[in-house]
């Protein structure tokens, strides 16, 4: 029968791992208790971003955990790690901004896109269900007139959304005031 030996982690080592730890090794909560280039997954184990999510082992994460409720270290090799095919689900997304007529799209956070964009569009990379607000501005003679997109249609100059997979495509069009 596998012996499994539990490192406990104090507060001031917590992410300080040794070089050797492997992938799919250390059980964890979030990824400040996994070692450099190491990842906190979906399974709640430390594992390069390429294996994220994909550990299995012959003990759970919760097996893993010291006597002061630190995650552990599985150290007995007869433990030994494999990895599942079907990697994490991505947290980002990619949100088009595209812009008819004369104006800007500002992103708090994220970024801004103006008319002079290339093809008068920009792309950013945003996170998964965060709600994000877009201001639109008119430039010169232009004013905001409408989204022409399903996600802030009828909403004014001000939209808010939560971005959704695969990729978020906005449209906003500005017309020159009277």
């Amino acid at each position: 029968m596998a012996v499994l030996r539990f490192a406990v982690l104090s507060a001031a080592l917590t992410g300080c791992y040794s070089p050797e730890l492997r992938d799919c090794a250390v059980a964890c909560a979030s990824v400040d208790d996994c070692g450099p280039n190491q990842v906190c997954g979906s399974d709640r184990w430390c594992a390069s971003p390429s294996l994220a999510g994909r550990c299995l082992t012959m003990a759970t994460p919760d097996a893993a955990v010291g006597t002061d409720g630190a995650p552990g270290v599985i150290e007995d090799a007869a433990v030994d790690a494999t990895v599942d095919a079907a990697p994490d689900a991505p947290t980002t997304l990619s949100l088009v901004v595209q812009i008819a007529g004369n104006g800007s799209v500002t992103i708090p956070g994220v970024g801004n896109c103006g008319y002079a964009a290339p093809n008068h569009q920009c792309t950013f990379t945003v996170m998964i269900g965060a709600q994000l607000m877009l201001t639109a501005s008119g430039i010169d003679e232009f004013e905001f007139d409408k989204w022409q997109s399903a996600a802030c249609a009828g909403q004014g100059a001000t939209c808010t959304l939560t971005p959704l997979p695969p990729t978020t495509t906005i449209a906003v069009k500005f017309r020159r005031a009277n």
